[in-house]
């Protein structure tokens, strides 16, 4: 699931989308599926004009897409996750 979401860092806005976690049926893990879902979903962003995707995942996972640490892009978060768990990927370089 793709989500519209505005990020706030040193005093600009950022309008990103959110990316709900990835779940693949255990049936059908390890066939590719989840890595399909995630170039699709980077697909249809960019086809909606949205420069970066966030996520909270595990980074074991995730960062074979792509995807850092929010806060190696200068982004902390809030709440209390875990920063490595917070996630960005620039689908434009320098996004």
């Amino acid at each position: 699931m793709l989500t519209g979401i505005r990020i706030y860092t040193d005093g600009s806005e950022i309008e990103a989308l959110q990316l709900a976690p990835i779940s693949v049926a255990i049936e059908h893990r390890n066939q590719g599926v989840g890595s399909r879902l995630i170039e699709e979903s980077f697909r249809l962003a960019r086809g909606m004009g949205y420069k970066s995707v966030f996520l909270v995942g595990d980074p074991a996972y995730y960062h074979r897409f792509g995807f850092k640490s929010a806060i190696d892009f200068g982004i902390r978060n809030k709440l209390e996750i875990p920063h490595e768990n917070v996630m960005a990927c620039e689908l434009v370089p320098g996004a």
